[in-house]
């Protein structure tokens, strides 16, 4: 899905760039590339430190602690503390502000150093109220989030109001509700409309947007072009 994201827009910077000089390009993005893209800082800390992140378990960032998953009296709970303030402000919610100011747990490097001591600390308390107790305790104090199923990510009454669940009228299945566009741009109003079949649209692109005229279409086909 990336890497289709990542040829949009591609694409877009061609036709952008062909518009300009006249010239058209190929763009050429593979899954292994993309993929490599995503590791992001963790490629950057490699490639200039040596440094290969260990694999950890609830899903826990490699540097910062706490950054993970726990879980909660009926569920899980996502935290990040990427930043001092938020493990201070994660005491203060616990009740406990002494854990912030204790030598073990101080900064990133010891908290990371006494990880598996702070986890017995930290593992009951989180599991002592549910995960809504805990969003409404830390939202705006510690990013955090409950980690979902797909029924409560997808039944969520937010997504109706920013128009994420959308349905379209398929020819051949009806009705098909589907995830709609993350992308919001100012005065537009999308239309919804199942993907086309393999090569519906050809035709269309070629003569509405590229000029080209029937004589000139039918050629493309006949060489194999389109």
């Amino acid at each position: 899905f990336t890497a289709g994201v990542s040829a949009a827009l591609g694409l877009m910077a061609g036709i952008w760039s062909a518009q300009r000089t006249g010239v058209g390009c190929d763009v050429d993005v593979s899954l292994r590339d993309t993929a490599i893209s995503m590791l992001n800082y963790y490629a950057v800390w490699y490639l200039n430190r040596g440094m290969v992140p260990p694999r950890l378990a609830d899903s826990s960032h490699a540097l910062f602690v706490p950054a993970q998953t726990f879980r909660t009296s009926d569920g899980y709970l996502a935290i990040f503390c990427g930043k001092e303030k938020f493990w201070q402000e994660l005491c203060q919610a616990f009740g406990k502000p002494e854990l912030a100011a204790e030598s073990r747990f101080c900064n990133f490097e010891q908290r990371d150093k006494h990880k598996p001591e702070l986890l017995a600390i930290l593992e009951p308390l989180f599991a002592s109220r549910t995960t809504a107790e805990w969003v409404d305790l830390l939202t705006g104090k510690v990013p955090c989030a409950p980690v979902r199923s797909m029924a409560e990510a997808l039944d969520d009454p937010a997504l109706r109001s920013v128009n994420m669940i959308i349905e379209v009228e398929h020819p051949v299945f009806g009705v098909v509700r589907e995830a709609g566009c993350p992308i919001r741009i100012s005065g537009d109003t999308p239309e919804h409309r199942p993907a086309p079949a393999l090569g519906e649209d050809t035709e269309e692109i070629l003569s509405e947007y590229l000029g080209y005229s029937p004589q000139e279409i039918q050629t493309l086909r006949e060489r194999g072009i389109i």
